[in-house]
């Protein structure tokens, strides 16, 4: 299973992917884990998700899990989704895409869309800055 999609040559297409699902179902000792993570909070706030599977039960509840699980080596921008609205003086919704990752750090990466002041409609990049909080659904597959 792990050398499927390494040799260019493969077809990804629906026989393929089900052979894929076939070799998942097969594990039994295979978990989804579905991570949370939570950096800064008020107009930068930003929420990130991301689903990781691993043969191990055990909650990814901190960023060094997380990079562990995801076998982080060197500088990876990881794509995740999420979004965290602020309503304070003014308002945004903070849109994650991704998370930069290196072997001993993560920030999220993402837009801001002002809605409710005399920015509104404008879209910006932002990076996630404050601490971080990692929370972790972990179900057998």
């Amino acid at each position: 299973m792990s050398n499927r999609f390494i040799d260019n040559e493969t077809l990804l297409d629906a026989a393929t992917l089900n052979r894929f699902e076939d070799d998942l179902k097969a594990c039994d000792d295979l978990y989804l884990h579905k991570v949370q993570v939570v950096q800064g909070s008020g107009e930068t706030g930003m929420i990130g998700t991301i689903n990781v599977y691993t043969r191990s039960g055990d909650e990814i509840d901190t960023t060094n899990k997380l990079i562990s699980a995801l076998d982080i080596k060197g500088l990876h921008n990881i794509p995740m989704s999420g979004r965290y609205d602020y309503s304070g003086v003014k308002k945004y919704y903070n849109i994650t895409l991704s998370a930069m990752m290196t072997p001993s750090n993560l920030i999220l990466r993402g837009i801001k869309i002002g809605y409710s002041d005399s920015n509104t409609g404008v879209v910006t990049y932002i990076d996630g800055s404050g601490s971080i909080t990692v929370t972790d659904v972990v179900s057998k597959v």
